[in-house]
């Protein structure tokens, strides 16, 4: 929800959050939902923060299995 309200910070702290607790478990949903969030976060994508977000979530989740 946050992004959707366009902010950016709450956004990554839930983003964060979310790959912490769903990197835990083998699940082609979890990793779609961490997808939805990266893609969710492309307006921002210049923005460093934001990039080192995607990176950990490809990292922790996207590339696994």
């Amino acid at each position: 929800m946050a992004l959707q309200n366009r902010d950016l910070d709450r956004g990554l702290e839930a983003g964060y959050r979310a790959v912490e607790v769903l990197a835990r478990v083998e699940s082609t949903r979890a990793r779609g939902y961490i997808r939805n969030v990266t893609v969710a976060l492309a307006p921002w994508e210049e923005e460093k923060p934001v990039a080192d977000f995607v990176g950990h979530a490809r990292r922790e989740l996207l590339t696994v299995g």
